[in-house]
């Protein structure tokens, strides 16, 4: 038994040897780990769904939009022992989803292997889905993690309780619908890997058998969905077709198509044309990434990288693994310049951006808190029914955005949970008891971050009439 554990441990660290694990982590942990600091907080949706209800209610609501009854299972048990457990949990997948790359990598050969080490750490701090801190958004966490765990079993050994697993694996993870796009990378990866064992003069029953397996998952994944769990009326647009979006999606595999069919022209058996397959296959796996979201209408022109995309980053999901291929193929064009260097510089910059943002959570989290009890100092429960919530200070918010009425009304209630009457927070009348509560802050970002003191005050004017 003992000698066994030795073996798997000794076998683990062989496999993750040749990656800079301890910058990699540092770099993540100064990126990702700042929701980690006020681990409890309550995000965007999390307000609407999970704040104030039954722990069933979060399973049920994704059910009437068309996810399968597993969506969020987990979740709802992991909400039972606190917020707190999704929060870790998630900055742990997703560095996990690092070690399962790098697995996968070791068997895609066009790549060397400081490339690989560079893709999966650039995989890792890539400035994409910043939507993931919301609690709710723990069912795409939770996808994103068994994809590239079944990828990696898949690919890994040849036996067939791997399989087995990798394929429970994908079908658990098609609860997030565009991982039935992305489904055709592993099967495009085994297919390559087992080419040999497909030609007819060779061919492996067994391998045919799985590969046909894997084809027809998604297949009959939306035969049961169309059976069992159809959205309701109200959700029906979540899952809508779109031509143009369709076109759309198209767009993002051009620059791959130009540059294979540039490579069919002007390459030839002397020329080395690594490089060039490098960036196709980049740009292939980025428009598979994005082409789901693009089809459904939840992603344009402007999805690559926008300054504040607030909660519609959670379409970006999969750009991180194409946008890693692209930049180390494109750095790698650059013969003359260290290609470590490169890769450092941009991996520092995403750092940046992401502890920036990432500073964003903290101080929204303190706005939040201090919020409540500014509420209960500057308002007279008793004389208000209505109240007009203005935010002059949301450069604290999250990626600075707006929140939304259920937000507000969350946070008003915990303030007035000892009052026994309601507040409307979301609408404002010309009555005799309604307020415009403007909340405005006099500190700065930095001097917030600093003092963990963001400095709200608030201005109480009378609604006038619309």
């Amino acid at each position: 038994m003992a000698f066994s554990i030795k073996k798997r441990l000794k076998s683990t660290q062989a496999a993750l040897d040749g990656f800079p694990w301890k910058l990699a982590t540092i770099l993540y942990t100064l990126s990702w780990g700042w929701p980690l600091l006020r681990p409890n907080t309550l995000y965007w949706d999390d307000w609407a769904y999970i704040y104030g209800r039954p722990k069933s209610y979060l399973n049920e609501i994704f059910v009437n939009t068309g996810l399968p009854p597993w969506r969020a299972l987990i979740d709802q048990e992991l909400l039972t022992f606190g917020y707190w457990t999704i929060r870790w949990l998630t900055f742990a997948m997703f560095l996990a989803t690092g070690i399962f790359l790098f697995e996968i990598l070791k068997k895609v050969p066009i790549f060397s292997a400081k490339q690989k080490s560079y893709i999966v750490l650039l995989f890792l701090v890539i400035p994409a889905n910043h939507a993931r801190i919301a609690l709710v958004m723990f069912g795409y966490t939770t996808s994103y993690f068994l994809f590239f765990l079944g990828w990696m079993l898949l690919i890994r050994r040849s036996t067939w309780s791997h399989f087995l697993t990798a394929s429970l694996c994908f079908f658990w993870c098609f609860m997030t619908h565009s991982f039935l796009f992305f489904l055709a990378l592993p099967i495009a990866h085994s297919v390559f890997l087992n080419r040999n064992r497909l030609k007819r003069s060779h061919l492996d029953v067994k391998i045919l058998a799985r590969i046909s397996i894997l084809t027809l998952s998604p297949i009959i994944y939306v035969f049961l969905r169309s059976q069992l769990w159809q959205p309701t009326e109200k959700y029906q647009n979540y899952h809508s077709f779109h031509w143009y979006g369709l076109l759309l999606g198209i767009v993002y595999f051009l620059p791959g198509a130009l540059l294979f069919f540039l490579m069919q022209i002007f390459g030839n058996k002397k020329r080395d044309t690594t490089k060039i397959k490098q960036l196709i296959l980049g740009f292939i796996i980025l428009g598979l990434g994005l082409l789901p979201y693009c089809i459904s209408n939840n992603a344009d022109r402007y999805s690559l990288m926008v300054w504040r995309p607030e909660w519609a980053s959670r379409h970006q999901l999969l750009m991180p693994l194409g946008m890693a291929l692209i930049l180390v193929g494109t750095f790698s064009l650059f013969e003359k310049l260290e290609l470590q260097k490169l890769v450092f510089m941009a991996s520092t910059i995403f750092m940046i951006s992401n502890a920036y943002w990432g500073a964003q959570y903290y101080l929204d989290s303190l706005k939040k808190e201090q919020l409540i009890e500014l509420v209960k100092q500057e308002l007279n429960f008793e004389n208000i029914s209505q109240i007009e919530f203005v935010d002059n200070a949301r450069n604290f918010n999250f990626r600075g955005g707006k929140y939304r009425g259920t937000e507000v009304q969350g946070l008003f209630s915990i303030a007035f949970q000892d009052v026994d009457r309601s507040v409307d927070v979301t609408s404002c009348l010309a009555a005799k008891d309604a307020e415009v509560f403007s909340l405005n802050a006099k500190n700065s970002f930095v001097r917030a971050l600093i003092t963990a003191e963001v400095g709200l005050y608030v201005k109480l004017n009378p609604c006038k009439s619309k």
